[in-house]
């Protein structure tokens, strides 16, 4: 019986390769329109991962720059605009139907809180700042270089062509969208605090100093918390 079965085997292999020798090969398998389009999303990522590092790195040739920003987090609301310039920030917003403004020095660790209405500020604990920090898509852009970057896709907004990326900072899951040309997130979101932040209408013009100092007229008010 073994050897009836081993004489078929070689028989049929014999066939089939007779076959395929008076006929040609076997045709090649056409990969399916799904495959296709698998591959070549593989080789798009492959791609961005390769020049991502160069991407980023933009973000370090911007200078100056302000945009509108719009956050929204656990349902809450907050639309004003950033002005940066090197290790300068200034972030105005609307609190309770007046102008609150927050100039922050980066590198000297400082930070005021400034009433224009009023003309009177308020000299601040920088970690009180925090809301400025995380609103500066600059400083976000810089932070990326210490975690481990997965990319996850491509795709358009606002009428810019943007790298998707992801990573785990103090066990909250970050995605942002990452403006190609010049390294910058116009969208970034974070999953524990459902905090999303969305950047428009970018300038890089020149912005001149004063924007980041206080009036030379203002009325310090002393802190009780410094």
């Amino acid at each position: 019986m073994e050897k009836k079965i081993i004489v078929l085997l070689i028989t049929a292999v014999f066939v089939a390769g007779a076959g395929w020798a008076l006929f040609g090969s076997p045709p090649e398998r056409t990969p399916s329109e799904e495959e296709e389009g698998v591959a070549e999303k593989e080789e798009d990522f492959q791609e961005i991962k390769e020049i991502l590092p160069d991407i980023l790195a933009e973000v370090k040739k911007v200078r100056s720059l302000s945009y509108n920003f719009t956050e929204t987090e656990e349902g809450k609301v907050v639309s004003g605009k950033i002005y940066q310039k090197e290790d300068k920030i200034r972030m105005e917003v609307e609190e309770g139907g007046e102008q609150v403004v927050t100039l922050l020095n980066i590198d000297e660790k400082s930070a005021y809180t400034y009433f224009p209405s009023e003309n009177i500020a308020l000299e601040i604990e920088f970690d009180e700042a925090s809301d400025a920090l995380d609103r500066s898509v600059k400083e976000q852009a810089l932070a990326v270089f210490d975690h481990d970057l997965e990319v996850t896709g491509k795709e358009e907004v606002g009428g810019k062509e943007t790298v998707v990326i992801e990573y785990t900072a103090e066990r909250e899951n970050v995605k942002m969208w990452i403006w190609k040309e010049y390294g910058l997130p116009v969208k970034v979101e974070t999953g524990l605090r459902e905090r999303k932040i969305e950047i428009r209408e970018v300038d890089f013009n020149y912005i001149s100093d004063d924007m980041f100092n206080l009036p030379p007229d203002v009325q310090l008010v002393e802190s009780p918390f410094i």
